[in-house]
């Protein structure tokens, strides 16, 4: 607001990454600034169906909105995920990094070149898996890694 108490912008911030920060001219143009930076910081998966309407409720006021956002992840700057797909396999590696202060466990599968992202706290059955277990995982392509969206034990 400006001292006439004009609404000029809006914005939208990350209280767990404070330097996230989106703004918009109106509040749905914020929603969508602030779901694409989430999105784009690997907090939240994108739909391909995002658009001006995301069917949530946002609010400038410090709110903070994941309306149209499922899944949980990481990856580059910028980078575009892909559509969902699923992987099988036996879990050959386990590796963990802390990521702008979030956990990731890294996992990699028996005949699969591929690195598979599980980020905590949205997914904490990655917490039940250990080297030899079989699991399935659903993913979403991302540069240079695969973000998982779910996880499970199979038989």
């Amino acid at each position: 607001k400006d001292n006439a108490g004009l609404v000029k912008m809006y914005a939208m911030l990350d209280i767990q990454r404070y330097q996230n920060v989106a703004v918009g001219d109106s509040v749905a143009e914020c929603q969508v600034a602030y779901l694409t930076l989430l999105a784009e910081s690997g907090v939240i998966a994108r739909p391909d169906d995002w658009g001006e309407d995301s069917g949530g409720t946002g609010s400038g006021t410090g709110g903070t909105s994941n309306a149209g956002g499922t899944g949980s992840g990481t990856g580059d700057s910028g980078a575009n995920l892909g559509p969902t797909s699923t992987a099988t396999g036996t879990v050959t590696r386990i590796a963990t990094a802390v990521i702008d202060g979030n956990s990731h466990f890294y996992l990699t599968l028996a005949d699969d070149s591929n690195i598979y992202d599980c980020a905590l706290p949205e997914l904490l059955a990655v917490l039940q898996i250990d080297v030899g277990q079989s699991v399935r995982l659903t993913y979403r392509q991302a540069e240079g890694v695969r973000i998982v969206q779910s996880i499970g034990l199979l038989p």
